[in-house]
Formats: structure tokens, sequence, C-alpha cells
């Protein structure tokens, strides 16, 4: 699969994109938990958000090879 990093997770990973080999069934939230080993300045991370595919996903959806997993820190605004 494709990881794309967004804004100061950009910064923090030190890459724009990577590619992610999935393995059997995983979910969001374990693809983050490997790349926060990968790039452990992620760690500090908290609230991030999630696109599969161009569209928001819980951390509990399943991704396959073929997805584009976007990642996103927490948006604020007003």
């Amino acid at each position: 699969m494709k990881i794309r990093y967004f804004a100061t997770l950009r910064d923090l990973s030190g890459v724009e994109e990577e590619d992610y080999p999935v393995q059997g069934t995983s979910y969001v939230e374990e693809v983050y938990s490997e790349l926060k080993t990968r790039h452990p300045a992620l760690n500090g991370q908290k609230n991030v958000l999630f696109a599969l595919n161009e569209k928001f996903a819980d951390p509990q959806t399943r991704v396959s090879n073929d997805d584009v997993l976007a990642i996103f820190p927490p948006v604020s605004g007003g």
C-alpha cells in the first residue's frame, strides 16, 4: 500500500510518501503502529486522522496492498 504523510507528520517522518507491504488481514491502527516504529518521532502525535483511498477512515478499517492511506495531524481552525 502507499502511505502519504501531510503537514507536521511529513516533517516528523522525514518522508512525504512510502510503500508499506500489507500481509494478511491488517487494519489502519496496525499500520500506523508499525509506522511509529519506523519513524519514532511520530510517537508523540495524538488524534491523527486517516483517509483511505480519499475517504476518512476509522483506525479499525481494513486495508489492502492496493490502498492509499493518508495520515493527517489534528486540524484546528476558527
